[in-house]
């Protein structure tokens, strides 16, 4: 009786190492799929904040093209308004001499006009500039957003 209750015993104890033996590769199947998921959540990640890094490098190539665009444009529409003040001039000086009181009085009025149209024009130069300091300021809310999906990465 005692052989049977050896054999018995024996045997539960093989089951129960091949239990634990099944146990730990489970485990060590789970492990190994919880690492490939932290590892393609990882590469996830460094795509996105790649990709961000990319808009964000885009977004200050295409700001600063903008701001050059309307500088450029700015110092035309002065140059263009100077030229046409000094033609201006040039007529009423001419026409005082003639002595065409009624002309010369609506080229003041032109020049007037156009002295505000330069005038203005240098008002719209300082909203740019405002539109420029708000836009630098949205772009240092994106470098965060990167620095901080940088931060998780490490």
């Amino acid at each position: 009786m005692e052989e049977g209750f050896q054999e018995k015993a024996e045997k539960m104890e093989k089951e129960t190492d091949d239990l634990l033996k099944e146990i730990s590769q489970i485990e060590q199947v789970k492990r190994e799929e919880a690492e490939k998921e932290r590892e393609l959540l990882e590469q996830q990640l460094k795509e996105m904040v790649q990709n961000m890094e990319t808009q964000e490098r885009t977004y200050e190539e295409n700001m600063k093209e903008l701001k050059i665009e309307m500088e450029e444009e700015r110092k035309q529409i002065l140059e263009e308004q100077k030229m046409m003040l000094e033609h201006k001039l040039k007529e009423q000086m001419r026409l005082m001499e003639k002595g065409f009181q009624e002309k010369t009085e609506k080229i003041v009025k032109e020049l007037d006009d156009l002295r505000k149209e330069i005038s203005q024009s240098k008002k719209a130069h300082f909203l740019s500039s405002l539109l420029n300091s708000v836009s630098t300021g949205l772009l240092l809310l994106l470098p965060g957003t990167g620095k901080f999906l940088l931060h998780l990465l490490k």
